[in-house]
């Protein structure tokens, strides 16, 4: 007796792929819907105040310099006063080779002290501030903002500006 098999012929149609964006909602034909977009600039090379707005889990699967492991995609808005605001996409590889770019972000956000140790609290930041330096990249044939690195926080805080310490509530 021959074995039924339901999935046999599925290849040919692909596979199952999960949602771009799970947090997207379906519309009606006559939802209302707003134009929230927002243009982003290509700003000069230079030291920015940013603020993390997007935090993403994800997986990277190996290159020639980086092994399979854990990365951290984030959504920074790059204060350019004049300039206006840009936006850069960057990673961050969680690897012992590249703990030391952890170990910049996290300082810049104020999250770690310059020398000090963190339990990395993946969970608090996005809303956060902090320093970096930019460049700009060719990507695709288009110019694009790109963390260079990232920077310790200014010493003269305003007077009464709290800041994140480690282990307190």
């Amino acid at each position: 007796m021959a074995e039924y098999n339901n999935h046999g012929n599925f290849s040919q149609f692909g596979s199952a792929q999960p949602d771009a964006a799970a947090s997207d909602k379906t519309l009606d034909w006559d939802s209302e819907i707003t134009d929230d977009s927002k243009s982003f600039v290509l700003l000069k090379p230079g030291v920015y105040n940013f603020t993390v707005t997007k935090f993403e889990r994800g997986h990277h699967a190996g290159s020639a310099k980086i092994p399979p492991c854990n990365k951290a995609t984030l959504g920074l808005i790059i204060h350019g006063d004049k300039q206006g605001e840009g936006y850069a996409q960057d990673q961050l590889f969680l690897t012992a080779n590249r703990a030391w770019t952890l170990a910049q972000f996290f300082v810049s956000i104020g999250q770690m002290e310059v020398g000090g140790k963190l339990r990395m609290d993946w969970n608090h930041i996005v809303g956060a501030t902090g320093r970096l330096e930019l460049r700009n990249e060719e990507y695709n044939g288009e110019m694009r903002n790109k963390v260079r690195r990232y920077l310790p926080p200014l010493e003269d805080k305003p007077a009464g500006a709290a800041g994140y310490k480690a282990g307190t509530f």
